[in-house]
C-alpha cells in the first residue's frame, strides 16, 4: 500500500513539474487564474453598453418606430412542419424504411430458397 502511495505522489510531482514548466514556457508575466478572473469581471462590468443600457435603447427604439417588418424573424412566419423540418425528416425516414424493407425481403428470398435435392429412391 505504501508503494502505491509513493507512486501516486511521484505522478503528482511529475505532473506538477510538467505543468509548471508549460506555464513558464507560455511567457513572462503569466497572470494567475484569480487575477485573470478579476480582470475579466472588471472588463464585463465596464463594457461600453451594459445590459441595462441596451434594454433602454431598444425600448426607446421600439416606442419611436413601432413594429418593423424588417426586424421580424423569418421563422415566425413558417408553419410548424416547415419550421421543424418535419417534411424532410418524413421523407428521410420513409426512404430508410423502404431500404431496410427491401434488404430484409431480398435476404429472406435468398436465404430461404429451397434447395432442390433429389432423393435416391430404392
Amino acid at each position: 500500500m505504501a508503494r502505491r502511495e509513493e507512486m501516486e505522489q511521484l505522478r503528482r510531482y511529475k505532473f506538477d513539474a510538467a505543468f509548471a514548466e508549460q506555464i513558464d514556457l507560455c511567457g513572462v508575466g503569466v497572470i494567475s487564474y484569480k487575477q485573470n478572473a478579476i480582470r475579466l469581471s472588471k472588463l464585463m462590468s465596464e463594457k461600453p453598453f451594459s445590459a441595462e443600457e441596451r434594454l433602454i435603447r431598444w425600448t426607446n427604439f421600439a416606442v419611436e418606430n413601432g413594429v418593423l417588418e424588417e426586424l421580424h424573424v423569418e421563422g415566425s412566419r413558417m408553419n410548424f412542419i416547415t419550421y421543424f423540418n418535419l417534411d424532410v425528416i418524413a421523407v428521410a425516414i420513409t426512404v430508410l424504411c423502404l431500404f431496410i424493407f427491401t434488404v430484409l425481403k431480398s435476404l429472406r428470398i435468398f436465404c430461404s430458397r429451397k434447395r432442390d435435392t433429389k432423393l435416391k429412391r430404392q
